[in-house]
This record gives structure tokens, sequence and C-alpha cells, in this order.
């Protein structure tokens, strides 16, 4: 008896809901039709979204792939620089040093300051970075050859007089390369009135030498 109450019950209430469904059955199309077309819609949001988020982050890869590769580009083009300048930085010393030339001595000096200055605009980081780790800081460099300009020239005044007077074998020969030599270095304009005095008293010095070796020899 109450198995065929329930199948009743049941029978009743899908009737009451097929009659439900024909009444409103053009509502519930519709009601249907914007579920349908609501679904459609997210799930294409969802693919472009998707599809938005891989073009993205594939530019993103891209851009810092890019800019990976432009960083060690710079880097070695900053590499590259800072190897010239101290190519240049050291020949310039050693000609400082060495050069029998005092026009080149004088050249040289003012190269080697203007690199010291483009140099000390690198970090030692970076200066590592491209190979190099100075035995003493840039500065101390710079503050050496800026303290030490009028000896660094009168050095240089001596060996260029020494080298061209030893070149030559007789006594008169020496004192007319002397005598050229002092009005020609006289007359530089680059010279500070230290090294005039300096060239005069070496000058009056090396004559005054040969002419008593002149002496002697006769």
């Amino acid at each position: 008896m109450k198995k065929k109450n329930s199948f009743t019950v049941s029978l009743a209430t899908i009737c009451l809901l097929l009659l439900i469904i024909s009444t409103y059955w053009e509502t519930i199309k519709t009601v249907l039709i914007v579920l349908f077309i609501g679904i459609i819609f997210l799930v294409f949001l969802k693919i472009i979204t998707q599809r938005n988020d891989q073009i993205s982050t594939s530019t993103q890869q891209q851009e810092t792939k890019k800019a990976g590769s432009t960083s060690n580009l710079s880097n070695k083009l900053q590499n590259n620089t800072i190897k010239r300048q101290i190519d240049i930085l050291t020949e310039s010393i050693k000609l400082i040093n060495d050069s029998n030339n005092l026009n080149t001595v004088i050249h040289r000096y003012s190269i080697g300051l203007d690199t010291l200055d483009k140099l000390n605009l690198y970090t030692d980081a970076e200066l590592r970075a491209a190979g190099y780790r100075l035995k003493e800081p840039l500065s101390e460099t710079l503050d050496f050859l800026q303290n030490n300009k009028i000896s660094i020239i009168n050095q240089a005044i001596e060996r260029n007089i020494q080298h061209e007077i030893d070149a030559l074998k007789t006594t008169n020969g020496k004192l007319r390369k002397a005598d050229t030599l002092y009005h020609e270095m006289q007359n530089l304009e680059k010279l500070l009135p230290e090294n005039i005095f300096f060239l005069e008293s070496l000058y009056h010095d090396i004559k005054n030498n040969l002419s008593e070796e002149s002496n002697d020899a006769k």
C-alpha cells in the first residue's frame, strides 16, 4: 500500500513538472538559451585570456632575452673601452719615463692625465670585470703625475739633450747640438718657468763641461 502511494506521488510530481514545463516552456527555453550563450561566452573569454597570457609570457621572455643580450653587448663594449684606455695609459707612462724626445714626453703626459680622468669614471669592480687589477689606485697615479710634473719634464729635458750629444763624436758637434736643442726647447710653450730654469742651468753645465774637455784635448 505504501509502495503504491509512493508511486502515485512520484507520478503526480512528474506530471506537475511536465505541466509547469509545458506552461512556461518559452520562458524556460529563453533562460536555457541565455545560459548556453553565457557559457559559450565564458569559454571563449577564457580561451582569449589564456592566449593573451601566453603571448604576454612569450613577449616578456623575449624582452628579457633581448635585455640580457643588450646588457652583455654593453658590458663587452665597456670592457673593450677600458682595455684600450689601460693600454694607452701603460704606453704613455712608459714613454713618459723612458722617451728621449721631450715633445713625446710632453704629449704623452697630457694623454696620460686625460686617460686617467676617463678611467676614474669606472669602479674597481668594473675594472676587475674588464680583467684589470691595478697595483695602485688610479687616483694615486693621477696625483703622482700632477704633483711631479716639473721633475718629470726636467728629466725628459736632460734625457733628450744627453741622448743627442752622446750620439756625436766631436766636441764641436756636441756643442752645436747642445746650442740647437737649448734654443728649440726654450721656445716650447708648454714648459713651465721651473723647466726653463732647469734647461738653462743644464745647458750651461753641459757647455762648460764640453769646453773643458776641448781644452784638455788641446
